[in-house]
């Protein structure tokens, strides 16, 4: 009776660690490997780093990309990019940070050939994009708006 009684409580003990306890670390899913191609970008004050991490879609022939940021104790990670596609993430990227460290862009090549900018405004020690749309889209949705674009011939 004993036996049970401890048996219980073990149980018990464990099931409250497990609930307490967090899955898994905040990072990249299974199947993303770190880009040791790529720059580690730190923000100025320190207290950020993006990096790149990678995975071999084998069938499609095509990477995939997803962009992180840690706390310098690579404990909080944040994914910049979720539910991107290989026509946003397809390749690495650029970042920079402001001076102050609030805000960050990313420089992505796009599967055109061409490349196009996202903002992000630093929220503790998360990002969060600052535009609805990547700056490039922005910018041609500005261009088609203008009296200039409306008298050139559609070609």
């Amino acid at each position: 009776m004993f036996d049970q009684r401890l048996r219980e409580i073990w149980i018990a003990l464990l099931l409250a660690l497990a609930t307490v306890a967090p899955a898994s670390a905040d990072g990249p899913r299974v199947g993303f490997k770190l880009d040791q191609e790529a720059t580690v970008f730190i923000s100025p004050d320190q207290k950020v780093r993006v990096e790149q991490y990678y995975k071999d879609r084998k069938d499609e022939w095509r990477l995939l990309f997803q962009f992180w940021t840690f706390d310098p104790d690579h404990r909080h990670g944040f994914l910049l990019n979720p539910g991107e596609g290989d026509d946003l993430a397809g390749y690495r990227a650029g970042f920079r940070f402001s001076p102050d460290s609030q805000w960050l862009v990313r420089m992505q090549k796009l599967g055109s050939g061409s490349q196009t900018l996202f903002l992000y405004k630093r929220k503790g020690s998360q990002f969060s994009p600052a535009t609805e749309k990547p700056l490039g889209d922005l910018a041609w949705d500005y261009f088609f708006t203008t009296p200039l674009r409306r008298d050139q011939p559609v070609v």
